[in-house]
């Protein structure tokens, strides 16, 4: 098993096979990497203890970086971005969908069109 990284953390740089096959340069680094809704948060600046970040999509998304670990049957608790970081979220999978279906329903103009 390799070791545990935290997200932020280089986990090993592009190398001379990986630049061919990707247009990368060599030697670039390579981080751990997260799920979408942890980057997203570190994207738009949520990261201090605190900050809440809404993401929505297809799948609409609330990201929280808390103290420590929160135990809630509702919500999901996780290690966070940054070392020593943590977050709590919740979600709901299909609340963007809802209002694409609902717009279609009512004649109104879809994002597709």
């Amino acid at each position: 098993m390799p070791r545990l990284l935290w997200p932020t953390e280089v986990a090993g740089t592009v190398t001379t096979a990986a630049a061919a096959a990707t247009g990368l340069p060599v030697g670039t680094p390579v981080t751990a990497g997260t799920i979408d809704a942890w980057a997203e948060s570190v994207s738009v600046g949520a990261t201090r203890r605190g900050d809440l970040m809404l993401m929505y999509g297809t799948t609409m998304f609330l990201t929280r970086v808390v103290e420590r670990p929160i135990a809630h049957p509702g919500l999901w608790s996780t290690a966070g971005v940054h070392p020593g970081s943590y977050c709590v979220a919740g979600g709901m999978a299909t609340s963007g969908a809802v209002v694409e279906w609902l717009r279609e329903l009512t004649g109104g103009r879809t994002m597709r069109t």
